[in-house]
């Protein structure tokens, strides 16, 4: 029975409760982070040149199949706050924003071409992103990187919306193989509680286990089954808890944030549950706030 179906008291027997970001060493936390940087753009481009053949054959077909470029770049919010373009094979019609405001993409979007729903099916969209791996701008696994626009709206609904931005964004991560893409406010939070759970409690287990998820994913093994094998803890109660200790701030006493977002060390950081992700052993949550790591690029 996966996690899912149980019920609120089983669902936490599910979850195990194995660090403690606060009593972590930050010397640690640095190295960890350091050599999985390192690890990433190595791989980054060691995948980059294996993946070249296919990209190319993608990118032809993109560009035979619909009017516009093959490829697309798009401005993305990344570690610290700084910006980067990400690269894709484009999906959709090149006029899909053409009223000039970012739209988010949704299930069945009419916006996109029908090679582009095949190339977002197979998530094959996402190849070129190793470019953005191995220039160091992103890592395999982590918090899902979104425009400038996009982060200054969500940051005045979502108190420490940026505390995702301590860690570099990645292709895939906890959020993306448990939750769909966003479509409302609330999908995005849901998504930040798992983007911080990840960033307090990522180690090289865990990281191995979202990758083999998301290819598990990939070739179509459904996310329950996905879940069950990687013992990576469902959703259910741990989005429901983090979501109860977020205190969201009234409208009027929120502050309009500049056009380049740059997160705060010293903001307010929105407590969630921490070490939830396997289904090892019943263990009690750890609601602690955490300010997570500062990491170089």
């Amino acid at each position: 029975m996966s996690c899912s179906n149980r019920t609120k008291s089983t669902t936490v027997e599910c979850c195990k409760a194995s660090i403690n970001v606060e009593s972590e060493s930050p010397r640690i936390r640095r190295r960890f982070f350091h050599l999985k940087y390192l690890f990433d753009r190595v791989a980054g481009w060691v995948l980059l040149v294996a993946f070249s053949p296919l990209t190319l054959l993608l990118w032809m077909i993109v560009k035979l199949t619909s009017p516009g470029p093959g490829f697309y770049k798009q401005e993305r919010v990344g570690l610290n706050g700084e910006t980067f373009d990400i690269f894709k094979l484009r999906s959709m019609n090149v006029d899909a924003e053409k009223s000039g405001k970012a739209i988010w993409a949704k299930k069945g979007d009419p916006r996109t071409t029908p090679v582009g729903r095949t190339l977002r099916k197979l998530h094959l969209d996402e190849i070129p992103q190793l470019f953005n791996v191995a220039r160091g701008e992103m890592s395999f696994v982590g918090p899902r990187p979104e425009r400038p626009s996009i982060c200054e709206t969500l940051a005045e609904e979502i108190d420490g919306y940026y505390d995702r931005t301590h860690v570099k964004p990645g292709i895939t991560g906890l959020s993306q193989i448990n939750l769909p893409p966003d479509e409302k406010i609330e999908d995005v939070r849901r998504k930040q509680v798992l983007d911080l759970c990840y960033i307090g409690e990522t180690n090289v287990w865990l990281e191995l286990r979202i990758l083999i998820a998301t290819a598990l994913r990939i070739v179509g093994v459904k996310g329950e089954t996905v879940m069950r094998w990687m013992r990576l803890c469902r959703r259910d109660l741990l989005v429901q808890q983090g979501l109860a200790q977020a205190h969201p701030t009234p409208h009027a006493n929120r502050k309009k944030l500049p056009n380049v977002p740059r997160p705060s060390r010293a903001a307010k950081q929105v407590p969630v549950a921490v070490g939830v992700l396997n289904e090892d052993s019943p263990a009690e949550l750890n609601t602690d706030s955490f300010a997570p790591p500062h990491h170089p690029r």
